[in-house]
């Protein structure tokens, strides 16, 4: 059990398990990441308050990119897409979009994306 958990700083722990969740992805660390993804998810409740339905949904998706299964990543994105229209919701998902847009060659769609992380950026 983590420490920020004994210690009942359950927001820290929350903040502690998507941040290593991330870090994991980006490092490829992907059976890392899945073990964490499963954590997260297995424990639900209040004790992750802080790490949205959008989160894990980005989290999952990531997964797959990073897996090579770029069209499950999309999937995942796509039903997230207009739930939440804050710069934290929509840069990560567009993100996700452009580098999947690029690594198809549609840079026009990768661009239409950058700008509307930046519109929500600024909208925030």
């Amino acid at each position: 059990m983590p420490v920020l958990w004994r210690r009942r700083l359950l927001p820290a722990a929350a903040a502690h398990r998507a941040d290593l969740l991330g870090t994991q992805i980006e490092l490829g660390q992907l059976p890392a990441a899945r073990a964490t993804l499963a954590e997260i998810t297995v424990a639900g409740g209040s004790a992750w308050a802080r790490i949205s339905e959008e989160d894990i949904g980005v989290a999952r998706a990531s997964l797959a990119y990073w897996a090579g299964d770029w069209d499950a990543a999309a999937a995942l994105i796509e039903p997230l897409r207009s739930t939440r229209t804050s710069s934290q919701a929509v840069v990560p998902q567009n993100a996700l979009l452009a580098r999947i847009a690029l690594g198809r060659g549609d840079s026009e769609q990768a661009d239409a994306l950058s700008a509307s992380s930046l519109a929500a950026a600024r909208a925030d």
